[in-house]
């Protein structure tokens, strides 16, 4: 009766090793899990801040763009004036 219980307490410390590593392991996955959801978040986060300013900046270039164009065109209706080929 004695060996088999000497037995059963060996076999037991051996599941409850198994299982603490497997726990641990677990809580490991889950960190590194919550550190990939981070990331991506934070990614998701900066691509949204870069479409964002890739966007103003295509705005502020086609204004730009629309000033120029304007300015040209008056300029080349002064010289028209000025040398009378826009009669």
């Amino acid at each position: 009766m004695i060996d088999n219980l000497v037995s059963y307490s060996s076999k037991q410390h051996d599941v409850i090793s198994r299982l603490s590593v497997e726990v641990e392991y677990r809580g490991v996955s889950n960190t590194n899990l919550n550190y990939d959801f981070w990331f991506m978040e934070k990614g998701n986060q900066l691509m949204d801040k870069a479409s964002s300013a890739a966007q103003s900046a295509k705005e502020t270039v086609q204004e730009a763009g629309s000033q120029v164009q304007m300015k040209a065109s008056e300029a080349a209706d002064a010289v028209k004036d000025a040398t009378g080929m826009n009669k």
